[in-house]
């Protein structure tokens, strides 16, 4: 796998890639998606990610799976420094991936806040109703 900081930024997108993907199917205002074809698409989403980073960073975009990973090498083969260097990699990297998602999600995109749409719509027409009431009371005048 890459070493160094490309190896991280690229493990940080496709996990903030895959936590959005997840957040927006779940969520009952943005998706009527059947659990099955969600499940599917989620898995479509990791198979393909998989094969654009796996040579890149290792693909590992779920902590549960570096342990798997770490716990499995050690067991059967010798450690060295080098999975040490990759853990901290595949442990930090999704965290900052999740949050970042969190972040595009209900602060930047304000996808996941309650009734976002009816309260724009909202200062819309109350934003235009007061430009409206000096031009109002303008005419009334003249």
């Amino acid at each position: 796998p890459t070493k160094g900081w490309y190896a991280f930024i690229i493990e940080v997108i496709f996990s903030m890639f895959l936590c959005l993907a997840v957040q927006i199917l779940c969520d009952k205002k943005l998706s009527n998606a059947n659990p099955t074809i969600a499940g599917t698409i989620v898995g479509v989403m990791v198979y393909t990610t998989a094969l654009s980073i796996g040579q890149l960073s290792g693909g590992v975009i779920n902590p549960a799976i570096a342990v798997g990973l770490i716990v499995g090498k050690t067991i059967f083969k010798d450690t060295n420094i080098d999975q040490l260097y990759y853990s901290g990699l595949y442990f930090i990297a999704p965290f900052v991936g999740g949050i970042l998602a969190h972040i595009f999600y209900y602060d930047i995109f304000r996808i996941g806040e309650p009734n976002f749409a009816e309260k724009k719509m909202a200062e819309v027409v109350e934003g235009s109703q007061a430009e409206k009431q000096p031009l109002l009371a303008q005419q009334a005048t003249a």
